[in-house]
């Protein structure tokens, strides 16, 4: 039993450093359509850690509500533009396979599947609300003169993108690193900081598009209100919400 545990531990390390990886190379080539293989494998690691995991999701803040995300993200990718018919196969059959690993029951008929339900608080809505009003600033200030270009890219297609882009870097960031740090016994503070610094880290490619600006300021701020929003909701559902709009911004951002 014990060998088990640490050969799956073993593995999700693996996996955690590919995404880490694969975080990389997105970032690298923003013009990948959001139907790329890399794409595709990051969903894919996300969801086998979820099955690594699913009797003890809850530390992780997954919810009942972020899996919703979660498995409607492919489809927002499809809505956001035509994509090569092979890959959208590829990762219908991904999320088919996700799904049945999730939600099958055990032998007994019960379900293995334990997530914490999405709290629906006005208070966590208003921590959502507070960190868009404060992004949105920090991207108009940022656009300065070129604010009618940063609004011009604004549109259906970015939030669309940034709709599944949010599914699938917060879990890694704030949910498997987050749990691992705390795990090690860290302070809560030091822990978003931390994993703030790591999501920021994964952004330095931005550095080689030209976007220095927004890597300097506009990520950094997002992955600390990100870390914010994760420590008082415990919902990665909250934490994808804001992220969202965040990254909407942030794409807006570097293509004005």
């Amino acid at each position: 039993m014990e060998e088990t545990e640490r050969s799956s531990k073993n593995l999700q390390v693996v996996l955690i450093v590919l995404l880490f990886i694969i975080r990389f190379l997105l970032t690298y080539f923003p013009n990948l359509k959001l139907y790329s293989i890399p794409s595709i494998l990051n969903y894919a690691i996300i969801g086998l850690l979820f099955i690594l995991n699913k009797e003890k999701l809850e530390p992780f803040h997954i919810s009942n509500g972020f899996l919703v995300l979660f498995f409607l993200s492919p489809l927002w990718a499809v809505l956001a533009g035509p994509g090569n018919f092979f890959l959208v196969l590829l990762m219908a059959v991904v999320v088919i396979a996700i799904a049945m690993g999730l939600f099958r029951k055990k032998e007994d008929g019960v379900k293995a599947l334990s997530v914490r339900k999405t709290a629906w608080k006005g208070q966590y809505f208003a921590y959502v609300a507070i960190g868009w009003v404060i992004m949105a600033l920090a991207g108009f200030l940022l656009a300065g003169a070129k604010t009618e270009t940063f609004l011009y890219n604004f549109h259906i297609v970015t939030i669309l993108s940034g709709l599944f882009t949010c599914s699938n870097v917060d879990p890694f960031f704030w949910g498997f690193i987050f749990r691992y740090l705390k795990e090690k016994n860290l302070n809560i503070v030091l822990i978003g900081v931390i994993t703030a610094l790591l999501y920021w880290v994964s952004n330095i490619p931005l550095l080689l598009t030209g976007a220095s600006r927004v890597f300097w300021i506009m990520v950094p701020l997002m992955a600390l209100i990100s870390s914010y929003i994760t420590i008082k909701t415990e919902d990665l559902f909250y934490t994808s919400l804001f992220n969202t709009f965040a990254l909407i911004l942030i794409v807006a951002g570097i293509a004005s």
